[in-house]
């Protein structure tokens, strides 16, 4: 069988649990915050959510820590190395 030949699952109803995520350079588009409730949907209480970004880019998006926290995550380290920033969060809710 082709991929084509392959039903297509429905994943709407999919429950995932994770105690970990991970954003590297993936927060860039417009829809950044989308990413970070679906982190939220899929990562479990007290699970951690590691963020890597260009340091440019954290401080273009001035609610970051605002949408974390709005999605259940407590930032508790950040710091710079070279050009790049590092978050690290854990949900709470």
């Amino acid at each position: 069988k082709t991929a084509y030949e392959i039903p297509k699952r429905d994943w709407s109803s999919d429950v995932c649990s994770s105690d970990l995520g991970v954003f590297c350079l993936s927060l860039m588009g417009a829809n950044w915050p989308d990413y970070v409730k679906e982190a939220s949907r899929c990562i479990i209480k007290h699970g951690l959510l590691f963020i890597a970004e260009p340091t440019r880019r954290v401080k273009e998006k001035l609610d970051l820590h605002d949408v974390l926290i709005k999605y259940g995550f407590e930032v508790y380290d950040e710091g710079e190395i070279g050009e790049f920033t590092f978050i690290e969060s854990r949900k709470i809710s």
